[in-house]
């Protein structure tokens, strides 16, 4: 997998100098870092950059040079595999269950003590504007 993304960093940076293009003008029309860039270029697996960003950085960058993705999933499967990992979540998206523990049940009390205290004191300010006849 290393030697691919070597190859492909070496065929996108071959692609950008051929259009004569700069990193930092690359970096400016697809709001991907400098660094990530560079290191796309050069085939090193960024610290911290996962393998869906990675994918999306590549993608991105590709169709920024107009090269088709399609010819590059072929030309680089192993790349471009594995990219989605399943996760098991025991809430998600459309689950009616509470998200909280028994540890953070109580914590919409204190919003709601915050919002009457600032009604009490609205509440204050105006009977006070209206005793020095500001109203």
């Amino acid at each position: 997998m290393q030697e691919e993304l070597i190859k492909l960093g070496r065929l996108l940076k071959a692609m950008r100098e051929e259009k004569r293009l700069s990193l930092k003008e690359v970096e400016s029309s697809t709001s991907i870092r400098g660094s990530y860039l560079e290191a796309l270029e050069e085939g090193r697996e960024e610290v911290g950059l996962s393998d869906i960003y990675r994918f999306g950085f590549l993608r991105q960058y590709a169709s920024f040079l107009d090269m088709d993705m399609k010819d590059l999933e072929k030309k680089y499967p192993q790349l471009f595999q594995n990219t989605v990992q399943k996760h098991d979540f025991a809430y998600g998206i459309g689950t009616l269950e509470m998200r909280t523990n028994a540890s953070q049940q109580g914590r919409s009390m204190p919003g709601i003590v915050w919002i009457s205290a600032s009604a009490i004191m609205l509440f204050l300010a105006w009977q006070l504007a209206k005793y020095l006849q500001l109203v």
